[in-house]
């Protein structure tokens, strides 16, 4: 289990350990929205991904985005992955985006995924340091 205890990010091993500091640096909030849990780069142990909606002048005019960023193993500090745009043009107040972290190809490691509110998704993969779109068309 990952939670912040102790005002930091914590573990405890299947849920029945006491818990141990993970990073001592971090206290960041684990929203169940923004947060995933995942082994991105492949290395058989899971990072902590976040993702952060960005608007406008941050990407450009009007759109949305996506700021995938990790802390390796959780025990590093946040490093920015990608910024990912999405084709909503949804005003800022009421940004809506869903997002999944999977093994969606061949590529090891975990893919991000996001999908906006026109339902279209966009693929990160690590492994290969591309995004592509999931899907040709709004299901």
């Amino acid at each position: 289990m990952l939670a912040i205890a102790g005002g930091r990010w914590s573990i405890s091993a299947s849920g029945t350990d006491p818990w141990q500091t993970l990073n001592p640096k971090l206290s960041t909030r684990l929203d169940s929205r923004s947060v995933l849990i995942a082994d991105v780069n492949g290395n058989g142990t899971d990072d902590v991904v976040r993702f952060t909606l960005v608007f406008g002048g941050q990407i450009g005019s009007i759109s949305t985005g996506v700021k995938w960023e990790v802390s390796w193993e959780g025990r590093g500090d946040w490093q920015t992955l990608r910024v990912v745009r999405l084709a909503s043009t949804k005003p800022p107040e009421a940004p809506e985006a869903d997002v999944f972290a999977g093994r969606f190809d061949d590529s090891p490691g975990a893919d991000l995924l996001v999908v906006d509110r026109t339902r279209f998704g966009r693929l990160y993969s690590k492994a290969t340091d591309t995004i592509v779109t999931h899907n040709l068309y709004a299901y």
